[in-house]
């Protein structure tokens, strides 16, 4: 009896086994998509394209079709558009109300290539120093196959910077400087305004160099991949089985001893 339950949980660790490695497999095959900006920093009322690439490809016959969702904050980022545009042999049809975006062309490919570019344009007025562009609910395929892919996305960084306005320059213009005495004889800086001027320059260039630094576009994807719930569940399932299987061979090989 001891050797029959040894037997069984063999079998079942086996079968968990190779439906792990089957799944681990599948997960590092999955076709990727990802993100990348043409520009290393962006301003107000600047434009800037994001082109979507595809790498990693393993259906059989390769990918005709990539759709999914692009969304970003409408506060910051407006699209530049037009519908069905056409980019290395491929057309895109983006609806830029709901964010839905449908790649395609008449072939499938299984290379690693470009496949669409989209342009945007940052507003005005934004105060803010980053958004993100994000690439979700993907899938690609072909006449025969269909497959989900891993969410990928792209960070915007933004570069604001302080102009005056034009009520605050006429004012500055406007203003007359007040007329000097010229008989009244010039007085010498004493060492304490000496040193008051020089803090206060200091300072001011202290400011004027924070106000103009630029931070830099952080622009990336991500690799990440969803995680696969079947190894989960088997083994979970398999477990259960394990257990409620020992009960029942304990009872009977205690029954069995005791006849």
């Amino acid at each position: 009896m001891k050797e029959i339950l040894s037997n069984i949980i063999k079998v079942i660790l086996i079968i968990v086994v190779i439906i792990s490695i089957t799944d681990i497999s599948k997960a590092d095959t999955t076709t990727k998509l990802s993100l990348k900006s043409d520009k290393t920093s962006v301003t107000n009322g600047e434009e800037f394209t994001v082109s979507i690439y595809v790498s990693n490809i393993d259906l059989n016959q390769g990918i005709m079709c990539v759709s999914g969702k692009i969304s970003y904050d409408s506060k910051i980022l407006e699209p530049i558009a037009s519908d069905n545009t056409t980019y290395n042999g491929w057309t895109t049809s983006w609806n830029t109300s709901s964010g839905v975006i449908l790649v395609d062309r008449g072939n499938g490919i299984s290379s690693e290539q470009c496949i669409a570019k989209l342009k945007f344009k940052v507003k005005e007025n934004v105060s803010v120093d980053k958004d993100t562009i994000l690439f979700s609910n993907i899938s690609v395929y072909n006449s025969e196959e269909e497959q989900e892919c891993p969410n990928t996305s792209c960070e915007i960084a933004l570069k604001t910077e302080d102009f005056p306005t034009d009520d605050n320059k006429n004012q500055n213009e406007g203003e007359e400087k007040p007329k000097e005495d010229e008989n009244q004889p010039q007085k010498t800086p004493t060492q304490e305004q000496q040193k008051t001027n020089t803090q206060t320059t200091q300072t001011t260039t202290k400011s004027t160099n924070n106000k103009n630094t630029q931070i830099p576009v952080k622009s990336s994807t991500s690799d990440e991949e969803i995680p696969y719930l079947g190894v989960s569940e088997w083994i979970v399932g398999a477990i259960l089985l394990v257990t409620i299987i020992g009960i029942f061979t304990y009872r009977g090989y205690k029954k069995y001893n005791n006849v």
